[in-house]
């Protein structure tokens, strides 16, 4: 499609990106001249060069916080069962842009940031500053604007069926957090319509990390449920949204995608051909 610039809608960008890329950080500035964002760049961590280790828990609820999160993540299957250090430092890279976000001051609350990979390409502008001065008036913590799998399918007589037994089965369990995201993942897992919006859907359980707006709430949100570099970034945003205390939203159009000419520093380049193809983000 061909870009139209958006006008009226202001919006800020941290572009995740490893000082030694320059190609990258070129292909950055040359898709951000294709809107009318302001951008820097975060210098990520590369985690094939220096072992990332999270820190240790500073006190013994912490350690305990952690272990809760760990077994309610493990006993959802398609969690990752511990990180490795190019894992970690991508977790690491996008908590330096969350904490960034987290620090906006009140009058800034509510506002809206965009985080990139440096891997993103834009799609199509068409529409976005309406999308984006939607999103205002929503209560989403954060929203994909671009994405891997996760699209929007209306709900099959089965699945709603299924929606009914697990509300049931909730109110008979013992409320354990496991039991919360056993239920949330039936209720909340796949997007469904959002009421109130033209743009957007609840999101649902999805992938990527590569095009997403994010506010202050949620930075904090997303902070505290991966401070010890548990999670891939878009594994934070499942589990968060898992928890029914984090609200996602997913754009009708994928404004975003993901270059495929780019490598992947967490994937072999078969698998990460793979990915893209079960998962094409245009």
């Amino acid at each position: 499609k061909a870009h139209s610039k958006f006008m009226t809608m202001k919006l800020h960008a941290y572009c995740i990106n490893l000082a030694s890329d320059k190609l990258r950080k070129s292909h950055c500035e040359q898709e951000y001249a294709k809107t009318n964002m302001s951008f820097e760049f975060i210098e990520a961590v590369d985690g094939r060069e220096q072992n990332i280790e999270p820190e240790a828990a500073n006190s013994q609820e912490q350690q305990t916080r952690w272990d809760n999160i760990d077994s309610t993540a493990l006993s959802i299957g398609f969690f990752n069962r511990g990180t490795n250090s190019a894992e970690r430092a991508c977790a690491q890279s996008h908590a330096m842009a969350w904490k960034k976000i987290s620090e906006a001051p009140d009058e800034e609350q509510e506002v809206y940031f965009m985080v990139n990979e440096d891997d993103f390409n834009v799609l199509s502008t068409d529409g976005l500053n309406e999308a984006l001065d939607e999103a205002t008036r929503l209560d989403f913590d954060m929203i994909y604007l671009g994405y891997r799998g996760g699209d929007y399918q209306k709900r099959t007589l089965k699945e709603s069926l299924q929606q009914v037994w697990h509300r049931i089965k909730w109110h008979l369990s013992d409320k354990s957090d496991i039991a919360k995201f056993r239920k949330n993942l039936v209720l909340l897992g796949k997007a469904r319509v959002h009421p109130k919006s033209h743009h957007y859907y609840h999101s649902g359980m999805t992938w990527g990390g590569h095009a997403y707006l994010l506010n202050r709430e949620g930075a904090r949100k997303l902070l505290s449920y991966n401070e010890n570099l548990r999670f891939l970034p878009d594994e934070a945003f499942r589990y968060a949204i898992l928890d029914g205390n984090f609200s996602a939203g997913l754009s009708k159009v994928k404004f975003f995608g993901c270059d495929t000419k780019f490598g992947s520093a967490l994937r072999d380049e078969n698998d990460h051909a793979e990915h893209h193809r079960i998962y094409p983000t245009n």
